[in-house]
């Protein structure tokens, strides 16, 4: 008589979950970032453009994580101010996204760029010369009295190992 194994109905041990690749924030993938938007440098902005060839703040932000890290961000502004993860402006990196109030009202988010260290950010802008996507210094008094937040979507793998 052979014996097979009982087997029991007690749910099994969830499998240690890793997140994937894409998500972790290692300086590699920050660098790739960084490639990619530079990539778009000169591309004409256009209100409401994902690329390839045009974009606006929030679509080229978009398009460059997805190139880069195949990361799917939120399409608008204030989507991303919403849904990525609050950090100090302290704890800046490479990478990360500044939030701005470029309209009115000084708390609604509706400019988008991607912080590249050293003082540099990287965005899609309809305004000054040139427009498009440019390397704009992040001190530059308008866009810095504008800033109203800072978001991570990369997970700081520093902090996560």
């Amino acid at each position: 008589m052979v014996k097979t194994p009982r087997r029991s109905n007690a749910p099994a041990a969830p499998a240690k979950q890793t997140p994937p690749a894409a998500l972790t924030g290692g300086d590699a993938l920050r660098n790739k970032l960084i490639a990619a938007g530079k990539t778009h440098l000169g591309s004409p902005y256009s209100l409401g453009a994902t690329g390839p060839n045009r974009f606006d703040c929030s679509g080229f932000i978009g398009v460059t994580y997805r190139e880069a890290a195949g990361i799917t961000l939120p399409r608008t502004s204030i989507e991303m101010y919403r849904q990525g993860t609050p950090i100090p402006p302290t704890e800046l990196q490479p990478g990360d996204i500044i939030v701005y109030a470029t309209t009115g009202n000084r708390t609604a988010a509706s400019h988008v760029a991607m912080y590249l260290g050293n003082n540099q950010v990287i965005h899609a802008i309809n305004i000054g010369n040139p427009s498009g996507v440019v390397l704009t210094p992040r001190d530059r008094s308008y866009w810095r009295q504008r800033e109203i937040g800072y978001r991570r979507f990369l997970m700081d793998t520093k902090k996560h190992e």
